[in-house]
């Protein structure tokens, strides 16, 4: 395999990707509990059109991404603190390497925080191990992930 071809293997979606993703999403049998709990109240009918017209990865984040980050503050929470962004430069690409404690949580509320303040979102890694079935794989990808295998490569 070359490196190109290993390269699709780990990469995040593409907007032109998003549409099938998507489609994947509300088709799972899962994804209408995970509606039901973020976006208590709201019609699930009404949500499934809103989110079969999402067209480009920006899209999806800020219909689900930014909502559910909000929504897991507010419910688990008793709220949300930050500082240091203003030492940041919005036209500036930088890498930002973390210690976590909840792999997928700690990087959406990064994306979030980089979203509130003006900045673009950035890609994140996560590991196979989270790969459990297509819907995480397609919110992960969704949200600019890319796979990083432990224990080597399974690419070869």
């Amino acid at each position: 395999m070359d490196l190109s071809e290993q390269f699709e293997v780990i990469r995040p979606y593409r907007d032109q990707e998003v549409k099938p993703a998507i489609e994947r999403l509300v088709s799972h049998p899962g994804f209408k509990g995970v509606l039901t709990y973020l976006f208590e109240g709201e019609d699930i009918g009404e949500l499934t059109r809103k989110f079969r017209s999402i067209e480009s990865i920006d899209h999806f984040q800020a219909i689900f991404s930014y909502h559910t980050v909000q929504t897991i503050v507010r419910k688990t929470s008793d709220g949300l603190s930050f500082s240091g962004n203003e030492r940041l430069d919005p036209q500036k690409p930088y890498l930002f390497v973390a210690n976590h404690r909840d792999i997928v949580l700690d990087a959406a509320i990064m994306q979030y925080l980089l979203h509130k303040n003006g900045f673009k979102t950035s890609q994140i890694t996560f590991s196979e191990n989270l790969m459990m079935d297509q819907l995480l794989l397609d919110l992960g990808k969704l949200n600019k992930m890319f796979t990083f295998y432990r224990g080597g490569s399974k690419i070869t």
